[in-house]
């Protein structure tokens, strides 16, 4: 008997790449987003940076948001913008507005790194309905549930140990999509960990300088092979900006 294998494999796998994901590694599909002007910052240099991308850019993540099984970030971005990350259906597009009820709204699981304890019950985080599970080198001072808090390794440069706190969120709360919002610190240590299984850039028709604050700090490479190189597998206009959708090569 002639035996096909392999038949649309690849059109199959990019229906549901997080769940086959997980279930073959037994870890998640990570996705990063990030946002920037034309010259790749994220922020002038006093630190405002609201809003860089389009209204359509951000519906767009919302989207994103939406589909994901957990959101990861940081306590820095939470209180810096007071963000509550959660998915609102208001700023959805309407082309999915028409198929998805906002009584139907699922809210993803918020993963915040917060090794200083700088979480305060007053947070819009807090206020809004979904899930949070917070992530420190300790239990002290932590403002959730001792089963909401994750306690994790540092490594030795003192920072959280992220592959440690991806494991536990996939393995504890069953989540095989994770898609995380952060600044360019966050976006660093998830790369050279090698945690990102791919990048979502959103890129807007806006320069804005030199002293602006940078898209990514990586730092220390000194060689050409040395730069993280990328995929391209999608390039298309949001309202006015560009996404760019890259696999990292490993």
């Amino acid at each position: 008997v002639y035996k096909r294998q392999g038949l649309l494999e690849a059109d199959a796998r990019a229906l549901n790449p997080s769940f086959l994901q997980r279930m073959e590694t037994g870890k998640p599909f990570v996705q990063l987003k990030m946002a920037a002007s034309l010259d790749g910052k994220t922020a002038l240099e006093n630190g405002v940076s609201q809003w860089i991308t389009s209204k359509e850019a951000r519906q767009d993540v919302q989207r994103y948001r939406a589909q994901a099984g957990a959101i990861l970030s940081t306590s820095k971005t939470v209180v810096e913008d007071n963000a509550s990350l959660n998915v609102r259906w208001e700023e959805l597009p309407i082309s999915i507005q028409k198929s998805y009820q906002k009584d139907t709204v699922r809210q993803p699981l918020r993963i915040i790194l917060d090794r200083q304890h700088q979480l305060t019950p007053d947070l819009k985080l807090f206020m809004t309905e979904g899930e949070v599970v917070t992530a420190s080198s300790q239990y002290t001072h932590s403002i959730t549930p001792q089963d909401n808090h994750l306690h994790c390794n540092v490594t030795e440069d003192g920072q959280l140990n992220l592959s440690e706190i991806i494991d536990k969120v996939a393995k504890d709360h069953n989540v095989n999509h994770i898609w995380v919002e952060a600044g360019a610190t966050l976006a660093a240590s998830m790369i050279k960990a090698d945690l990102v299984d791919e990048l979502i850039i959103y890129l807007a028709p806006k320069l804005m300088g030199a002293d602006g604050r940078s898209l990514l700090n990586l730092v220390g490479l000194k060689a050409m092979p040395e730069a993280i190189e990328l995929d391209i597998t999608d390039v298309r206009m949001v309202g006015k900006d560009i996404r760019i959708t890259a696999k990292i090569v490993r």
